[in-house]
């Protein structure tokens, strides 16, 4: 198995207990009012996140370090994490969650949709951090994105672009069910850095 797919599985996994940790509070929740349901879910998804998404961020400074190690790079670069989004986010994310509920009473598909952008968000803090330590540290040409064998079409577009990006500019584009990974680049990929405008 390579690095790569490691950091990955680990990421997964770390969001596969997020997902365990949802369910089994969504019980609690399904009998609340709509107005008490969001209140929980603004003081819940931030709480939660934080939890996973620190342990994302120690999963990418961990896989940054074995990755520099690997292509024999010298000394320690300075891993920069990603932060916590603001709470707006979450706000955000439990309204739209919740929709399916107002609509049609469907308590599983408002799950799976909340569910969806926790995973999300806790990736994203994987691939911030390496993208953000991959830029600071001088050993680095910058990031590329790495997928997996059934990557959708739109990661499979991004990926077969071969691009190493260079700036803290460029976002990683990303969906709910989305398993790629930011990865560092070195000297050695010989990929064509690209530096946004």
């Amino acid at each position: 198995m390579t690095v790569a797919a490691e950091a990955r599985l680990d990421l997964i996994s770390l969001n596969d207990e997020m997902g365990r940790e949802l369910r089994r509070l969504w019980p609690m929740l399904r009998g609340l009012p709509m107005a008490q349901l969001l209140e929980a879910l603004y003081e819940l998804l931030p709480v939660i996140a934080d939890e996973y998404g620190t342990g994302a961020v120690a999963l990418a400074a961990d896989w940054y370090a074995d990755q520099r190690a690997a292509v024999e790079v010298a000394g320690v670069a300075r891993v920069v994490p990603a932060s916590l989004p603001p709470l707006a986010r979450f706000e955000a994310l439990a309204r739209w969650g919740v929709d399916p509920i107002i609509k049609r009473s469907d308590h599983v598909a408002a799950e799976a949709l909340i569910e969806g952008g926790m995973k999300r968000t806790v990736s994203n803090m994987h691939r911030e951090t390496v993208m953000q330590t991959a830029i600071a540290d001088p050993a680095a040409m910058g990031w590329r994105r790495l997928g997996r064998g059934e990557t959708c079409d739109f990661c499979r577009l991004l990926i077969s672009r071969g691009a190493v990006y260079t700036q803290s500019t460029v976002r990683f584009e990303a969906h709910d069910s989305c398993r790629c990974i930011a990865a560092p680049s070195w000297r050695s990929d010989r990929k064509t850095p690209i530096r946004p405008r």
